[in-house]
């Protein structure tokens, strides 16, 4: 773009200077490292696009899952740190780590002990306030959670959060709100299902992501951004400008250690113990 490399017009069929939209990024499977890419775009200034594919790997998506699964059992340490580090509360590492030396055991445990400490307020009082509010707010959430249905429960988390509205200011801004409105459509396909509670939908959502499936996304406005999308989505499509990325990557052989494995010379060839107890 820089160095404005010439290209041929789809319609004019005139040369014309390459732009973002011209360009595309082609992985095997991009959706455990969507966000990665997305991140190393964006500190270099070029727009991104993501195409269909890394839903649940978003990093919007991810923060408030994971602080569902807190509403469901708080008593999980990876997905409450993940939430004390997001936007959602926005605590820095050296704020976990205080809290974290309140005491052992789970880091819930840690945070409650360290937010009714008299000595926090005096300590850190910017911290205290934080973790105070967060608090406050979960306990309504949670309750809100086994009262009201999910997509009520999640709209009152972006009311409270104002996190839709940070989504909006930064890089890719309708495309990560976009993801949080699936999410809630998600939530609302699963109201119907109320009864069930938090804990089925969380299953769900783990189902729907072992089978790899996604809730469908509405059309979105092109823009001039470069295109990141898996080889098999790029059938069809033309580009000027294609770039083929980690190609260094094995290949996937998890198939030959499968109970069965069908092989061009003998066939089907099932592991069978022997008798004896052997070796298969």
């Amino acid at each position: 773009v820089a160095g404005g490399f010439q290209i041929t017009d789809r319609e004019t069929r005139q040369p014309r200077a390459v732009e973002w939209r011209d360009m595309a990024v082609l992985l095997r499977a991009p959706s455990t490292k969507a966000e990665l890419y997305a991140k190393q775009f964006e500190r270099l200034g070029v727009p991104l696009e993501l195409g269909r594919g890394g839903f649940f790997e978003s990093l919007e998506v991810t923060d408030l899952l994971n602080l569902l699964r807190l509403l469901d059992n708080p008593l999980q340490d990876v997905p409450l740190l993940a939430v004390l580090r997001s936007p959602l509360v926005a605590l820095s590492l050296d704020d976990l780590a205080t809290i974290r030396l309140a005491t052992r055991g789970h880091f819930w445990t840690a945070l409650v002990r360290w937010a009714g400490s008299p000595e926090s307020a005096v300590n850190a009082p910017q911290l205290a306030s934080k973790v105070s509010q967060f608090l406050t707010r979960f306990h309504a959430w949670r309750q809100l959670a086994r009262h009201a249905s999910l997509s009520t429960c999640l709209e009152e988390i972006l009311a409270a959060t104002h996190y839709d509205q940070w989504l909006s200011a930064q890089e890719r801004g309708d495309q990560r709100n976009g993801n949080v409105q699936r999410l809630l459509g998600l939530a609302g396909q699963f109201d119907q299902f109320q009864r069930q509670g938090l804990f089925r939908f969380l299953r769900f959502v783990e189902a729907q992501q072992a089978a790899g499936t996604e809730p469908e996304s509405s059309a979105t406005t092109a823009t001039n951004a470069v295109r990141l999308m898996s080889v098999h989505q790029s059938k069809g499509l033309e580009f000027p400008v294609v770039v083929v990325a980690d190609l260094g990557k094995r290949f996937n052989d998890r198939d030959l250690n499968a109970d069965i494995v069908l092989d061009e010379e003998y066939g089907l060839c099932p592991r069978v113990r022997p008798p004896d107890g052997g070796a298969h």
